[in-house]
């Protein structure tokens, strides 16, 4: 399926981006958004506005600053969940015997 992302400059710079996917209108981070954030350019079919000029225009905007805040925590995450199962793994050789 295609999706269409709506990017909304305010003098010159990203302040919004939406996209009409199901993620897209409940709010959500979606892929579709993440990717473009991200620099990926792979599944655009049609733009107004090149990558690299999209990515001059969220450089220093609130999404640029959320998004990296959003990516830290994604990591923070991953790497609790490696600890949490390194522990329970532990814990159950331990309550084992």
């Amino acid at each position: 399926a295609e999706y269409h992302i709506a990017v909304k400059l305010d003098d010159g710079k990203v302040a919004a981006i939406s996209c009409n996917c199901q993620a897209g209108q409940r709010g959500q981070m979606c892929k579709h958004r993440r990717s473009l954030i991200e620099g990926n350019d792979d599944e655009i079919t049609a733009a107004s506005h090149t990558i690299s000029e999209f990515q001059d225009a969220l450089t220093e905007t609130d999404i640029a600053l959320a998004f990296k805040d959003f990516c830290d925590a994604e990591n923070r995450k991953k790497e609790e969940d490696k600890a949490f199962k390194s522990e329970s793994k532990k814990f159950g050789r331990v309550i084992d015997g």
